[in-house]
């Protein structure tokens, strides 16, 4: 990283050929004895002429083999080289933690504790000096997922400087009255008229049968975190309320991606004119999902915030989701959570449900397809309510903004 050179370049060009040219075969790994995850990082501090900015690099082994390597630069000039090292050591700390829920996802327990490797005594020294970290804040993306973590032993001592604070969307990128993938762009005020083309134009390019019918989207990664034996009942109650389903995601897990492989076709032969399973990652397909959808689903088992329900408002499409972490935070239900969101400054804008079981979701879907059949007036106006809610970064920032003013203080009066 420090003296890159042609050679160098030269090896990256035969791996990148070697991948494009077999991509059913991939990376060949040695079998080891070996089950320990190790982060190997570095910081090359001030290392860039132009503005002085450092460049983080780290790379991972699993079981022996190199599986990441990477760097990238940091987005601001480090005083010092330990400063430099530190933040690269918080880049490979991600990188651990992301290893981690990919082997949990794959059912591999990690038998031994990760090993995070870095160079510079003074880093080392931050990491383990307790007073400095008397001066951070924790912040975990939802209030309600930062209290049901809060039981876990590593935090619990730590619960005073342990907060939640939600996350937001960019309103640019997400935007119906500037969307290149949806037919016509649209705003509260013709909301209606909007996601009917976007409707329109879903069924027509998924083959499903052009009919006014409530229409369920799914936007996943297809885990068990996300709620995937919630997510086949409820393809299968919607269908059965005569409604449509449209699910795009992608399992990392084999089995499960053969296993929706299967439920795709068998509802291609069964209900093809209603079903339609994308296994496979595809923006453009979900921006026309968001805008063609009269619901969002989302069963999570567990999230910290969760971007997909906050999108679906942005396109006034109605989100449906457990009650946990974000998604309690920001879906209010219409029926049972007047008063929550009135103390937020909101009004109602979905469905939830307890529980993670056949029951729960019934009691949402049922509830939600029923408005949708029995009070279309309402509904419209409900869906022209959650597009004029603002999820941006607009308040997140404000609260952010409040917690760093909350530990500078605290670090003035310990000086």
């Amino acid at each position: 990283m420090h003296t890159p050179r042609q050679k160098h370049l030269d090896i990256v060009y035969r791996i990148l050929r070697y991948l494009k040219k077999n991509p059913r075969i991939g990376l060949f790994f040695w079998k080891s004895e070996d089950r320990k995850v190790k982060i190997y990082t570095d910081a090359d501090w001030a290392g860039s002429k132009e503005d002085r900015r450092s460049t983080s690099g780290y790379c991972t082994q699993v079981w022996g083999n190199l599986v990441t390597w990477r760097s990238k630069k940091q987005a601001v000039v480090a005083r010092s080289s330990a400063e430099a090292k530190y933040r690269a050591m918080a880049h490979g700390i991600c990188e651990a933690i992301l290893i981690k829920l990919l082997l949990e996802e794959l059912r591999i327990k990690c038998e031994f504790l990760m090993q995070l490797y870095c160079d510079n005594k003074a880093t080392i020294s931050i990491a383990y000096n307790p007073v400095h970290h008397d001066r951070t804040k924790h912040v975990e993306v939802s209030h309600t997922y930062s209290k049901e973590v809060a039981g876990n032993p590593s935090v619990a001592p730590h619960l005073r400087k342990f907060h939640g604070i939600i996350n937001g969307i960019d309103p640019d990128i997400w935007d119906p009255y500037n969307d290149k993938f949806i037919p016509i762009a649209y705003t509260s005020e013709n909301v209606v008229e909007g996601k009917r083309a976007a409707k329109q134009a879903l069924q027509e390019r998924l083959g499903l049968k052009r009919a006014d019918l409530p229409l369920v989207g799914i936007i996943t990664r297809l885990t068990h975190q996300k709620g995937i034996h919630l997510i086949k009942h409820a393809i299968w109650q919607t269908l059965g309320r005569g409604g449509q389903v449209v699910l795009l995601g992608s399992a990392p897990d084999p089995r499960i991606q053969n296993d929706f492989v299967n439920l795709a076709n068998h509802l291609h032969s069964a209900k093809g004119d209603r079903a339609c399973l994308c296994l496979t990652y595809d923006e453009p397909l979900s921006h026309l999902i968001y805008a063609g959808a009269d619901f969002i689903l989302v069963p999570s088992i567990f999230e910290p915030c969760g971007l997909t329900q906050l999108i679906a408002m942005r396109y006034g499409s109605i989100a449906v989701v457990r009650k946990t972490g974000g998604l309690y935070d920001t879906v209010f239900d219409v029926d049972h959570d007047k008063e929550r969101a009135q103390a937020q400054g909101l009004e109602p804008n979905g469905f939830n449900f307890d529980g993670a079981d056949n029951a729960g979701v019934d009691y949402a879907l049922n509830r939600a397809i029923s408005a949708w059949y029995e009070s279309r007036d309402w509904f419209n106006l409900l869906c022209k309510t959650v597009m004029e809610q603002d999820w941006s970064w607009n308040r997140p920032a404000l609260d952010y903004m409040e917690l760093y003013h909350a530990a500078l203080k605290i670090r003035i009066m310990q000086k």
